[in-house]
């Protein structure tokens, strides 16, 4: 429970930002013990990227993938084309950990899982610990990942939070 207090805030205003896709998103403390894993395939991982406040997204459109990969890659020029998505087939999903003051931020959907239709998205952030050196420039990391999906499909975010002790 005390774990759904700290993420709530985070996925509330995931919900409510502007952007791709947000409808359906659901919080769970965990994945279910019985849910079946679904295979996924990393799209990109970046750690500068244009999505200074936190979220996660269910991108299940062209439009909304366009319009997130153009955020994603906003300091890159030239910036590089989308991956094509056959959304009649899958869907994306991105992790965004929102502004940090330095390097060592990371973040990363570390499991997906599907049990009774819904599928559940472990997602990993790691923050530095004191004692770990770290780059002074600003960082945005984001994850992104390519589900086998289908239309309406809910999907509920697990939140991990951890300090790397270097």
């Amino acid at each position: 429970m005390a774990l759904l207090r700290r993420v709530a805030p985070l996925l509330a205003g995931a919900l409510l930002a502007p952007g791709p896709c947000r409808v359906g998103l659901l919080t769970a403390p965990e994945v279910p013990p019985n849910a079946q894993p679904v295979p996924f395939e990393r799209i990109t991982q970046v750690f500068y990227s244009g999505f200074e406040e936190p979220g996660r997204q269910v991108i299940r459109t062209q439009a909304a993938w366009s319009a997130f990969w153009a955020r994603l890659q906003e300091s890159i020029t030239p910036r590089p084309p989308a991956p094509a998505i056959d959304f009649s087939r899958d869907l994306v999903i991105g992790a965004a950990m929102g502004s940090r003051g330095s390097g060592g931020y990371a973040i990363q959907i570390a499991q997906v899982a599907e049990d009774q239709g819904r599928l559940f998205v472990a997602v990993r952030e790691v923050s530095p610990g004191e004692r770990c050196g770290v780059t002074l420039a600003l960082t945005q990391p984001v994850d992104v990942v390519r589900v086998p999906g289908r239309a309406g499909r809910e999907v509920a975010f697990v939140e991990r939070r951890e300090t790397r002790d270097c």
